[in-house]
């Protein structure tokens, strides 16, 4: 993908041609057959943005209507999503998605078309007390390789048969994965048929490829099970402040029940996150599944999450 412009680069073209709908009408040109693959980083910036404030638009307005029936607000979750839900979702699908349209093909066309798991026989096999570098694991023969486009036949077919992969959702401890007596690895090992862990299934040495692998991120966690990880208390309260770990507890655990509005977030990593943000997105907006969680405390709890977190991320941006 390259290195993102930097945000004051970014504002020097108008938003107004978002606001006002002029990328909504060039999204869908009578005259292209398809959408174009290239995209200049500053259109890319604002098409990220306004996506950003769409979403949070529909879970604000989603806000008001747990304010306005304080009664669902306070009730157990059931397996239906609130009342009200078709009235955020559908206009949502129809703001957003003219705009992930416009994305798609870009994305698709830089991001790697394959990941790799981390077999848990292999663990045993080679006799590991850590998680070892991608591409060290990589030379060991550790890895499997596999390609993103089949993942979702594959992984239920293999959970049917009580076989599962972990995506491991973690805070680094600095700049390392793990801390120094291998906390993490210890309590991960054994969890899972096969493990997707970051430092060892995402090259490390190579910016642009890892790009690649970052932008494929949101559709590993759509297909395997994402499972939140702490090696101790310290990496966990730091979990719980970072934006990206809770967009992915958010978005694809619905864990947002212990959410605390005074949380003062941080954000380690903007490119990192500015990056795989429209595809984490894009696949939460159209997944009909995830709709239904949106019922009683949890629901509210994980909309309050949601805005506060898609709030820090422009508000992030803006002060860079």
């Amino acid at each position: 993908m390259g290195t993102c412009a930097s945000s004051s680069q970014m504002k020097s073209a108008s938003e107004q041609d978002i606001a006002g709908g002029k990328m909504n009408e060039v999204s869908r040109s009578p005259s292209e057959s398809s959408p174009p693959t290239t995209m200049s980083e500053e259109e890319r910036y604002h098409y990220i943005r306004k996506m950003v404030a769409v979403v949070l638009d529909a879970f604000e307005r989603n806000l008001d209507y747990y304010q306005q029936h304080p009664d669902i607000a306070q009730k157990e979750a059931s397996s239906d999503s609130a009342p009200w839900m078709h009235l955020i979702i559908e206009p949502l699908k129809d703001e957003f998605n003219p705009l992930a349209s416009r994305l798609k093909p870009i994305l698709s066309q830089e991001r790697t078309d394959t990941t790799y798991l981390i077999p848990r026989d292999k663990i045993q096999e080679f006799g590991l007390t850590s998680f070892p570098k991608h591409e060290e694991a990589l030379a060991m023969g550790l890895l499997k390789t596999v390609d993103i486009e089949d993942m979702r036949m594959k992984l239920c077919r293999e959970a049917n048969r009580g076989i599962h992969t972990h995506f491991i959702s973690h805070k680094w401890d600095g700049n390392s994965p793990d801390t120094d007596d291998n906390a993490l690895f210890d309590m991960a090992k054994n969890a899972a048929h096969y493990l997707w862990f970051d430092y060892t299934c995402v090259p490390q040495d190579d910016h642009e490829l890892r790009l690649r692998h970052l932008l494929a991120i949101a559709n590993i966690c759509q297909e395997a099970t994402v499972v939140p990880f702490h090696a101790n208390k310290v990496l966990e309260e730091a979990y719980n402040r970072s934006v990206w770990c809770q967009l992915e507890a958010a978005l694809f655990t619905w864990g947002a029940t212990n959410f605390d509005p005074a949380t003062e977030w941080t954000i380690y990593d903007w490119n990192d996150l500015y990056a795989v943000l429209p595809g984490f997105l894009d696949l939460w907006v159209n997944t009909e599944k995830n709709w239904r969680f949106f019922d009683g405390k949890a629901g509210l709890a994980t909309t309050l999450m949601i805005v506060s977190l898609l709030k820090a991320f422009l508000q992030f941006d803006d002060s860079r």
